[in-house]
């Protein structure tokens, strides 16, 4: 897919950049950033890798934001041992009882008040305007 690329430019997150190309006859944007912590030669960075700050990722079909996950501060090997709807989203929790992600089927607005009132909840700190711009803007 890389390999089709027709240009580039820099995402909304500092360090972050969008490649813009083709697959299936469809136009996509792939986001790409440095992993600082992979080894060189390394493909599979992601694997042992603490995540400290949130991090999110929206799916697209035919063009339009579809769905948006936010990735919460997490620790090697966690996995959803449960998952919880809190409105109208989806609050994944570790066994240990920490929310490590929040899944937005409807991509829009968000009420940030109510987010960080789960995420305190769930062990998590609060998240910023900035956090969740994309979202808003999908």
């Amino acid at each position: 897919m890389l390999e089709d690329a027709t240009g580039y430019h820099a995402d909304a997150t500092p360090g972050r950049w969008v490649i813009e190309t083709t697959h299936e006859q469809r136009v996509w944007e792939v986001i790409v950033q440095p992993d600082d912590t992979a080894q060189a030669g390394r493909r599979d960075g992601i694997s042992g890798i603490t995540m400290s700050k949130p991090y999110l990722e929206i799916t697209y079909r035919g063009g339009k934001a579809f769905a948006a996950y936010l990735y919460l501060d997490s620790k090697p090997g966690d996995t959803a041992a449960r998952t919880e709807r809190h409105g109208q989203w989806l609050v994944d929790f570790a066994a240990d009882g920490r929310a490590i992600g929040v899944e937005f089927p409807r991509v829009g607005r968000v009420n940030l008040r109510e987010l960080n009132r789960w995420l305190a909840a769930g062990h998590q700190p609060a998240v910023s305007v900035t956090d969740l711009g994309p979202v808003d803007a999908a």
